[in-house]
């Protein structure tokens, strides 16, 4: 089944084995007395340490030869669950210590990414992280991501990511509007921390295009028709749900009743090697739990083109694509019995 991904994070998705690879050959151990515990958390992650884990571990990327690994590898996994085309978002910030500039940083990054496509026929488009944490690194982002170099390194949009007790929404606001007067596309992860609230402020302070999490959303049949309204696409990972105690089941993410009120809403997970899982895991705990129709997942699977930053006519000529795929795939099943 063909897929795209919209929800992915970099430092999230980098595998287990290939980290602790790099952290061997860059003698991370050396060099940190608690190395040990953050290998153990490495093998088995906390769910409630996720993001711990990710900073840290980014930074035993030591040389853009890492980096280009990682990307190479993680793109590798998207690919052999037949996903075609991912954004994939990149906290810059982490690999301050890697590379002198931004446009060193993604030279490494999309000479991975360019492998990935020599290899496996499988596009990468990058998503700028703004951490909540920094709000003084916002405009600069913004601007480089409108920057000719940021098209150049296709970075298709902005992401605003992290704690939302760290900083008020409203810190980001200025920030946001300059990119909607550049036409620069715009995610927020919301709802993680102050649910429904932080979906209506993201809502009315910054006009994302996209928000991820959304959590509190299906609840509110006023929020969903504003979501609705301003086709608004929602991103949500099923597991991370469940893991972090956003919801109790699967069924309790709402996706059919977000679906029913004419929302763009799609599947991903921004951390799959932290939380064990993948898209194909996603999609197949979802039907198995009842929290999706067969039906329902392709709806699903396409809103993830509608949801994305691809422009408009390659929008159209995937979905197009894409439901031949799946017709064909439907016709197999049945000849199968």
């Amino acid at each position: 089944m063909p897929k795209v991904e919209i929800n992915l994070q970099l430092e999230g998705a980098m595998p287990a084995a290939l980290l602790l690879n790099i952290a061997s050959r860059n003698d991370v151990a050396d060099g940190s007395k608690q190395y040990r515990a953050w290998e153990a958390l490495v093998k088995q992650p906390d769910p409630k340490r996720v993001v711990e884990i990710a900073k840290v571990t980014s930074g035993w990327l030591k040389h853009t030869d890492d980096l280009k690994r990682v990307v190479y590898e993680v793109g590798l996994a998207l690919a052999k669950q037949n996903v075609r085309y991912a954004e994939i978002a990149v906290n810059p910030t982490l690999y301050e210590g890697l590379a002198e500039t931004l446009d060193a940083l993604f030279a490494a990054i999309n000479d991975g990414s360019r492998r990935v496509k020599a290899a496996w026929g499988m596009d990468i488009a990058w998503l700028l992280v703004i951490p909540r944490e920094e709000p003084r690194r916002a405009e600069e982002l913004v601007r480089y991501a409108k920057s000719a170099a940021g098209r150049q390194a296709n970075i298709v949009g902005i992401i605003l990511s992290g704690k939302e007790e760290s900083q008020p929404t409203g810190q980001f606001e200025r920030s946001f509007k300059q990119a909607e007067k550049q036409n620069i596309p715009r995610a927020v992860r919301a709802g993680e921390t102050h649910q429904l609230e932080g979906v209506l402020e993201t809502l009315e302070s910054l006009a994302p295009n996209r928000i991820l999490d959304a959590r509190g959303l299906a609840a509110s049949e006023d929020a969903m028709r504003v979501v609705a309204e301003r086709n608004v696409a929602i991103s949500v990972g099923a597991t991370r749900a469940v893991k972090s105690g956003f919801v109790k089941d699967l069924g309790e993410i709402g996706l059919h009743t977000m679906l029913d009120q004419g929302i763009v809403v799609s599947v991903g997970q921004d951390m799959p090697a932290l939380y064990e899982t993948t898209l194909d895991n996603e999609y197949l705990k979802l039907i198995e739990a009842g929290a999706l129709t067969q039906d329902s997942l392709e709806d699903i699977a396409l809103n993830a083109v509608r949801g994305s930053f691809l422009e408009e006519d390659a929008k159209t000529a995937m979905i197009e694509e894409f439901k031949a795929a799946y017709a064909a795939l439907r016709e197999q099943e049945m000849a199968n019995g």
